[in-house]
């Protein structure tokens, strides 16, 4: 519960907090980036340059197979930039366990 009172505390929490969180253009993956998509009961994930032209497409059946092949081809360079991408390719197999719709960067509606 916040009070009128607590609003100015409250303001200047989430102010230093969101200062610290990094912003899209500070954790740009020099190895580029990603689009992530569900196509019948596959995740796929591919890797474009900067200019938007696909460099490779990795594909699997669950998050953690696609993790492992992310891995073993060093395709991403930024932890934090790694951090969403794996968040995103769980929210992938989550949405197809429960036959709903993948949208990147979006929320599963229930």
């Amino acid at each position: 519960v916040f009070f009128e009172s607590d609003y100015g505390k409250a303001q200047s929490l989430s102010d230093e907090y969101f200062a610290k969180t990094p912003k899209q253009s500070e954790y740009d993956d020099p190895h580029g980036n990603w689009v992530i998509s569900v196509e019948g009961r596959e995740i796929v994930a591919v890797l474009t340059a900067p200019n938007t032209v696909p460099v490779q497409t990795f594909r699997g059946k669950t998050a953690r197979e696609l993790f492992l092949q992310l891995d073993m081809n060093s395709a991403i360079s930024d932890l934090f930039h790694a951090m969403d991408i794996g968040a995103e390719l769980q929210k992938a197999e989550i949405a197809i366990r429960l036959g709903k719709r993948y949208r990147q960067d979006q929320t599963i509606q229930f």
